[in-house]
């Protein structure tokens, strides 16, 4: 499909399920995770090997990254829930400026406090 790897459109379409159900991210993240597994398993092959032997083999080498990925989105869908049960997105329209200006000093907060 215009020489881009299924892989991709894979990928693709997990972040884009996790946008419009970011409630369910990590259902969604699981989903798109073993689909793009069992795709590489059946259909296509890993850079040493093919087939589950490949998929192993690979496994090994970037389990750290996949934790990592699960620890990221585990910690970003925790912090959603506090911000939610805070009632701060509630609070904040009433301090924050009007019209675009107000996102604009929201992502400017967010910019500081993502530096600590």
């Amino acid at each position: 499909m215009f020489a881009i790897p299924m892989e991709f459109v894979f990928f693709g379409l997990t972040l884009a399920a996790v946008a419009l159900a970011h409630r369910h991210t990590l259902r969604i993240a699981i989903v798109g995770f073993v689909l793009i597994a069992l795709y590489k398993i059946f259909f296509s092959s890993f850079r040493e090997m093919t087939g589950l032997e490949g998929f192993v083999n690979h496994l090994n080498h970037e389990w750290v990254t996949v934790a990592n990925l699960l620890g990221i989105l585990l910690g970003f869908a925790l912090l959603a829930k506090k911000f939610e049960q805070s009632r701060l997105p509630e609070l904040l329209p009433k301090y924050l400026p009007a019209g675009w200006r107000g996102g604009f000093v929201l992502l400017l907060f967010i910019f500081v406090l993502s530096s600590f």
